[in-house]
């Protein structure tokens, strides 16, 4: 089976009480590892993010992992 996940512009953030581990957590904790080490100049080119949208993207990259979240669910 295959689950295809459009992009949203708003998502429902709410703890899980579940305790599953994801299967790609960490590829996914590498990924924003990297992204967190650019600067905003790089990350804005590379994300085409106007200002308010990377202190959006700034904003969940430094809350990473704070907050288990299964995908389906934030949609």
């Amino acid at each position: 089976m295959l689950f295809v996940l459009s992009p949203a512009k708003t998502m429902r953030i709410q703890p899980t009480t579940e305790h599953d581990v994801p299967y790609f957590e960490q590829k996914a904790n590498d990924i924003i590892n990297c992204l967190k080490q650019l600067d905003q100049d790089q990350l804005t080119k590379m994300m085409k993010l106007s200002t308010k949208q990377y202190d959006e993207v700034k904003q969940m990259l430094e809350s990473f992992g704070k907050i288990k979240t299964k995908a389906m669910d934030a949609y």
